[in-house]
């Protein structure tokens, strides 16, 4: 029998085609839709040789090959990394998930879980040499003056509409009307 490639470009028409290929295949037949697509690729010039079941296997060679190319770039896409090695974008996708344990953060392929030193060697506050609090964020002793002084601040200056320079000068004049035992009772327990 004739390929499909050699039908379409011998000129037959739609239904020609579409009975030979009820008459070969009966009842496993390819859909309209497939048939179409099949003519229009083979009309643009495209390859249309059947694919399925013909997955590039995740072989060791594949999982070190992407893994090299995400060390290279960690911004590399999904999408690139199929093609560049000629696999589907669900392959790679395992890959990277399952076999490498990588996510995508920012725009970066990371590891899921950073051990405590990769965090810290990671963050951009540790390249600006910002020092690590060894106390919990949201502690009741972490900054009493805070639960004295805002509230204060708000009674003080709230229906108050002022620009930013007038603003400054009445939260100072604020700050200095407050006595010095009355900071010093807000660290008192």
């Amino acid at each position: 029998m004739t390929s499909f490639v050699d039908l379409a470009k011998g000129g037959k028409s739609f239904g020609d085609i579409k009975k030979l290929v009820d008459d070969v295949y009966g009842d496993m037949t390819l859909k309209k839709t497939q048939i179409y697509e099949i003519l229009k690729r083979v009309k643009m010039g495209k390859n249309t040789d059947d694919r399925r079941g013909f997955t590039k296997q995740k072989t060791a060679d594949l999982i070190a090959s992407v893994a090299a190319a995400v060390a290279e770039d960690r911004r590399v896409s999904i999408q690139d990394l199929a093609r560049a090695h000629g696999t589907s974008y669900g392959t790679i996708s395992r890959i990277l998930h399952s076999q490498l344990g990588l996510v995508k953060k920012s725009a970066r392929w990371v590891p899921k879980l950073l051990s405590t030193p990769r965090r810290w060697s990671r963050s951009s506050w540790r390249k600006k040499r910002i020092k690590l609090l060894s106390h919990p964020p949201y502690s009741f002793d972490l900054a009493p003056a805070d639960y004295f002084l805002f509230p204060k601040l708000k009674k003080e200056l709230a229906g108050i509409t002022m620009t930013q320079e007038k603003f400054k000068k009445e939260w100072e004049g604020v700050l200095r009307g407050i006595s010095r035992e009355e900071f010093a009772k807000a660290f008192v327990r």
